[in-house]
């Protein structure tokens, strides 16, 4: 399996908020470019259909004299009126962008010397747009049912095409220079931000396995409380945990003590004795008080890994647990001249025989 290199929380938070920023750019700068281009087709087609209005009104005359012809008239533009040279040199770039024709009764009798040759148009206004020489026409259609004229202007499309990349090129310069400008800010205030996380950090580091104390919660940002609050359960449930293990080593020690002392009697007692019956006898009694008491280091040992067991008990004979205590102690009560005595009964008992057997012994 292989593992991830270790990277710092604000290189992470950078790496996303800077992701998702770059993201939230390009998605302004489509919609920008989305929004220029749709705004700018509407402009230049609403100055199609005026330039069409103002082309029918003027040119009426003349289609009226020209109507009643056999030659198409072909009218020349160029910049011969125009004594200035920048005003030439924008209408050699921009003269061959605009077209018209006008044509009546279906015959095309006035036109411009730029643009594509059409076909006859029906009587209707509308927008075509047409491709002639690997170039994409917009061309408008006036009607005059009256006069049974269409007059026809048209642009190309490559300009509409070069001014919404101008417009695009003029919003991405300073997003791009803004994009550094971010990216700067946005470190500085996840650096700024992670800094109380970081002081967490330190003091935790400087903490030694016995300070368990919680941390003070008004020392910290309300950001950070929900962090605060879990690290302080986790200190009491350490801090519990190593208290339940301190309580069970002293009560370890404690009922281990008694069991020991009748097992050294019984070996003592094993060395004295001179009968190889007597002493067969009190070695079998030594064994059993060996599993007796490894029987309760278990069961020590299982009470310390559960917190609680009550779910998970049975029954068992009061009367014989205590007999049985009572047998467990009766090396010790000899060697303390006590004598030990037990009559009566007992209902049974909700427990666990070894467990209410340590519990009488203890109050025995």
């Amino acid at each position: 399996m292989t593992r991830r290199p270790a990277t710092s929380l604000t290189a992470a938070l950078f790496g996303r908020v800077g992701l998702l920023f770059l993201m939230i750019v390009l998605a302004v700068g489509m919609l920008a470019f989305s929004t220029a281009r749709e705004r700018i087709g509407e402009d230049y087609d609403g100055q199609l259909i005026i330039s069409a209005n103002v082309l029918r009104a003027l040119a009426g005359d003349e289609v009226r004299e020209l109507a009643g012809g056999a030659v198409r008239s072909e009218l020349q533009i160029d910049d011969a009126s125009l004594s200035n040279a920048e005003d030439r040199k924008a209408f050699d770039k921009y003269s061959t962008w605009r077209m018209f024709r006008i044509w009546q009764a279906g015959r095309l009798v006035l036109k411009s010397d730029t643009g594509p040759a059409l076909p006859s148009p029906a009587l209707h206004d509308g927008f075509i747009d047409v491709v002639r020489n690997g170039d994409k026409w917009r061309i408008y259609s006036l009607s005059v049912p009256t006069d049974r004229v269409v007059v026809q202007v048209g642009e190309r499309m490559d300009i509409r095409a070069q001014l919404v990349t101008g417009i695009s090129l003029e919003l991405a310069l300073p997003l791009l220079l803004l994009l550094p400008a971010s990216a700067l800010l946005i470190w500085l205030s996840l650096n700024d931000g992670l800094a109380e996380l970081r002081r967490l950090v330190t003091e935790l580091s400087r903490r030694t396995s016995r300070d368990l104390s919680p941390l003070p919660a008004e020392a910290w940002p309300s950001d950070l409380l929900p962090l605060v609050n879990s690290i302080n359960s986790l200190l009491r449930r350490m801090a519990l945990s190593f208290q339940r293990e301190r309580s069970f080593v002293d009560q370890a020690a404690h009922q281990l003590r008694t069991p020991l002392a009748v097992v050294k009697l019984q070996a003592q007692m094993i060395e004295r004795e001179e009968s190889p019956q007597e002493r067969q006898q009190l070695i079998g009694q030594l064994a059993g008080g060996v599993d007796r008491a490894a029987l309760l280091i278990d069961r020590l040992l299982t009470l310390a890994r559960l917190e609680s067991e009550a779910e998970s008990f049975g029954h068992c004979d009061l009367a014989a647990e205590v007999r049985a205590a009572l047998a467990d102690l009766a090396f010790l009560a000899d060697a303390h001249d006590v004598g030990l005595a037990f009559s009566g009964s007992a209902t049974p008992v909700r427990g666990d025989p070894a467990l209410i057997r340590l519990v009488c012994a203890n109050l025995i």
